[in-house]
């Protein structure tokens, strides 16, 4: 039996097969901005919640919304998640690009003003 994805517990655990990389995940927002849905459609990824509940990964309409995660009746073994964990690099959305440049420029606008730091 699976469960909707609003019983999933974050943050997601997710392993890139092909490269072995886990990254950890604080929402399925984030999740769906790193991930493409031909990877999750391909089974490119394995992936766990916080309490060590399988999930399965696909690809659902509209666009806006396309990555549902679902909880399944597998469990991975403590020891197993213990690993994973270890492993997992914390997921950090990227900064936008202009704001990067305004804060490599030193300039940030504030207020319709332009500030330098």
């Amino acid at each position: 039996m699976e469960e909707l994805s609003d019983e999933v517990s974050f943050p997601v655990y997710v392993l890139a097969k092909d490269c072995s990389e886990i990254r950890a995940f604080a929402s399925r927002q984030a999740m769906q901005n790193f991930m493409e849905p031909i990877d999750v459609e391909n089974d490119e990824y394995e992936a766990w919640d916080s309490h060590r509940n399988c999930l399965r990964l696909a690809v659902t309409k509209p666009k806006t919304v396309w990555l549902r995660v679902v909880k399944t009746d597998a469990r991975v073994s403590t020891q197993k998640f213990d690993q994973l964990r270890k492993r997992a690099r914390e997921h950090v959305e990227p900064e936008p690009l202009l704001r990067a440049i305004a804060r490599k420029l030193g300039r940030l606008r504030t207020g319709g003003q332009n500030v330098r730091s």
